[in-house]
């Protein structure tokens, strides 16, 4: 009989490549998964909950009432312990500290298996960098129901060993990277006309995609734009540092160097991604969350054949310099000696050599096996 998994996320799942390639794994080798998310903003409905299945996934957004702050946690938690605790499920998958304790409740209300997949240090995160009471508050949930999960998962081994040593653990998270598979591309600039003219007046493109808030190095693109004429801004996502990314853009004279195109879906995020010259990803660690980060959107740059301007932050570094997949940058003046160089820089042979061995080892058909070791320990 089959394992029947529930996953719990604060996101719409649809739009969070880690989950869905979680759950995609676990539903092709066999489990039943069903996740539980929550309706985002690019979801214009007003149903209570929106029902689906997606790759052999079954998965329901529920819809809450408060946008934000304090009442939107409590609620999100209240809501999912709610949906989920007369069903019949065998193992429970908690995706992030915010959805932990619902998880925990249920699991130990039914005696059944949990795993804590910490996506980032949370306690750590630009969320609550500045909010001393409400980090305690997740810091102190955390080490109370850390220890009572059946097996703890992370993204990188920076974050593993931090949380072992942060609550004592005995054994260190497994760790379980934000890898992807290639996307396949079935569609071209002809397809998306804002993109193709954008390319004709911008004979270079630079690409930023994910989440829009602080910390990103999107801010230091927008200055080193105003060095750099040739090139233009492609950004892909959505968040709350949109209004203020655009002032900036239009204070140093910029905005048009901007092409905004918002959340995509994963094809038509492949194709612009393609069709860029370089990706962006460069994290400022401005918390210790940051500091630790490997982000979707480096591995997806490489499986794309996009060469990356990166950060010299640890995790990042060790592929960066594995691979050979791009350059480093810290700061505004590092990022345009790069751009000012690149015709030369693109042409390096161990740059090419680098994309291609890098997307031949990092990618999720390789990563998933970590994912599906942690799971035939506990079922």
């Amino acid at each position: 009989m089959a394992i029947k998994v529930v996953m719990l996320v604060h996101s719409d799942f649809l739009h969070d490549r880690r989950v869905r390639n979680q759950a995609t794994a676990l539903a092709a080798t066999g489990y039943l998964v069903t996740i539980f998310g929550v309706q985002s903003a690019s979801i214009n409905s007003d149903a209570p909950e929106i029902t689906g299945e997606v790759d052999g996934v079954s998965y329901h957004l529920l819809k809450l009432r408060h946008p934000r702050g304090k009442k939107r946690y409590l609620e999100l938690m209240l809501s999912f312990y709610r949906r989920i605790v007369h069903l019949d499920i065998d193992l429970l998958h908690a995706h992030d500290l915010d959805t932990l304790w619902p998880a925990y409740r249920v699991a130990q209300k039914k005696g059944i298996p949990l795993i804590y997949d910490s996506h980032e240090l949370y306690t750590e995160s630009i969320h609550v960098a500045h909010r001393p009471l409400t980090k305690w508050v997740w810091r102190i949930l955390e080490y109370s129901l850390i220890r009572q999960t059946d097996a703890t998962i992370t993204v990188c081994q920076g974050i593993s060993q931090e949380l072992k040593e942060r609550y004592g653990l005995e054994e260190a998270p497994w760790v379980v990277r934000n890898f992807s598979d290639p996307v396949l591309v079935e569609q071209t600039t002809s397809d998306l006309p804002e993109l193709r003219q954008f390319k004709q007046y911008h004979p270079h493109t630079l690409l930023y995609q994910g989440y829009l808030q602080q910390g990103r190095g999107i801010e230091t693109a927008i200055q080193a734009l105003s060095a750099a004429p040739d090139w233009g801004l492609v950004i892909c996502g959505q968040g709350p540092y949109w209004d203020y990314l655009l002032g900036m853009a239009h204070d140093w004279g910029v905005e048009d160097q901007l092409l905004y195109l918002g959340q995509l879906e994963p094809t038509v995020l492949a194709t612009v991604t393609a069709s860029c010259d370089v990706g962006l990803c460069m994290i400022e660690p401005v918390v210790l969350s940051y500091y630790y980060a490997l982000p979707n959107k480096l591995i997806e740059y490489v499986q794309a054949g996009l060469p990356v301007i990166a950060s010299d932050l640890p995790e990042i570094r060790n592929i960066m310099e594995m691979f050979k997949i791009g350059w480093m940058a810290n700061d505004v003046t590092g990022l345009i000696s790069i751009l000012e160089h690149f015709e030369s820089l693109k042409n390096d042979k161990n740059l090419k050599e680098g994309l291609i061995k890098a997307a031949q080892v990092l990618n999720w058909h390789n990563e998933q096996h970590r994912l599906l070791e942690v799971y035939a320990r506990i079922t």
